[in-house]
């Protein structure tokens, strides 16, 4: 959502036609930013309508997209480093979404270049939008939201006021630029707000504008989006080929060709794991943090209102923190106590790197492929 409209959104509030909606990760109300649907919701019910006259992109593949999207921050909020939002993060993303034909308790509707004449009101300008997330009633005891996301025609009245690089940009590939979009709008239905907080700028402001206007037919397929917590690619990748000395100092098998690492934020400890056909099999060790700095920043806000029935919880704000970067030091047990097996781990975009240690001088480093 542009930051042009915001004044009128804030005027709309005002009026009861439109009390509860609420929109685009602004924060005009305090449970503006909630996610939609948290731990005490199970199912969440889908539909789709499609101006098939306008949108270039077929029923099949927006139903594609849907799905990719969904799996997209499924994945993402499951295998990332989100500290506060507890083991089950809360229920976020969590649940099952189940597609069926439009109706007044329909959750969540997926609208292509369809608008309502209220919607329309609400939005004053539609021309104005590539993509927008509303979020039209909010349950405050449940914690639950319902409401619509809209994408813009790529043809038609409705056309949104953009320059983009191609034309009929929502069918290129295989849906490439739809899926960004609306993975965007998505965002905020989970609880993400704008933000520029990591490097994959999926989340700021003007994303869904800059991908019309930058998108080339290089870039037009699903698989060149990169992952909003993309900075923690140490968890998704295995080590192979270690040498013999790396292996004895591990005190790994011979016969184990690959390991892996996962770290768990919540316990902050990191596990190294036997890999094998990209499974990730029983855990081989576990280091313990003696000490770690961490750089962070909120990703998402669960304000909770008196009336609340979801969480037993004196605080007023549950947040979510993304670690941009750590930096800790562990240990691994050794039963000759002469010798001093530590690791540095860094989680960083830049280096991504773990650094193993023997007595304080340093044995060998993993490092992420690029």
């Amino acid at each position: 959502m542009k930051k042009s409209i915001l004044f009128s959104l804030a005027l709309s509030f005002s009026s009861n036609v439109f009390a509860g909606w609420t929109s685009g990760g602004g924060e005009l109300i305090k449970d503006s930013n909630n996610p939609w649907f948290v731990e005490n919701t199970k199912e969440v019910r889908y539909c789709t309508l499609i101006d098939t006259n306008n949108f270039s992109a077929s029923e099949a593949l927006i139903n594609k997209v849907i799905t990719k999207a969904l799996d997209y921050w499924k994945k993402d909020f499951s295998k990332n480093m989100i500290l506060d939002l507890g083991a089950s993060g809360y229920g976020i993303t969590k649940q099952e979404f189940i597609k069926e034909e439009c109706t007044d308790n329909t959750d969540l509707r997926f609208q292509f270049g369809v608008l309502t004449t209220k919607q329309k009101s609400y939005l004053v300008d539609p021309t104005k939008y590539v993509g927008i997330a509303v979020r039209t009633h909010y349950d405050q005891v449940n914690l639950k939201g319902k409401g619509f996301i809209y994408i813009s025609p790529d043809n038609g009245p409705l056309k949104f006021n953009i320059k983009e690089k191609m034309p009929n940009p929502w069918s290129q590939g295989d849906g490439g630029i739809l899926h960004k979009v609306l993975t965007h709008e998505l965002g905020h239905v989970f609880g993400i707000a704008h933000t520029n907080a990591t490097s994959t700028h999926l989340m700021t402001i003007d994303f869904p504008e800059q991908t019309l206007r930058d998108t080339g037919y290089f870039d037009v397929n699903i698989g060149h989006l990169r992952g909003f917590f993309g900075y923690n690619k140490i968890d998704h990748q295995a080590f192979c080929n270690l040498k013999d000395e790396e292996k004895e100092y591990l005190q790994i098998k011979p016969e184990v060709k690959c390991i892996g690492l996962k770290h768990s934020a919540h316990t902050n400890k990191l596990h190294l794991y036997h890999v094998e056909n990209g499974v990730y099999k029983a855990p081989l060790h576990t280091f313990h943090f003696g000490s770690s700095t961490m750089t962070q920043s909120t990703i998402v806000k669960i304000w909770l209102p008196k009336e609340q029935k979801v969480f037993n919880s004196t605080r007023q704000v549950l947040n979510g923190h993304n670690l941009s970067r750590i930096t800790a030091f562990g240990g691994l047990p050794s039963s000759d106590r002469s010798v001093n097996k530590t690791l540095y781990i860094d989680f960083n975009p830049l280096t991504e790197s773990i650094k193993f240690f023997n007595n304080g001088n340093q044995e060998f480093e993993l490092r992420v492929l690029k």
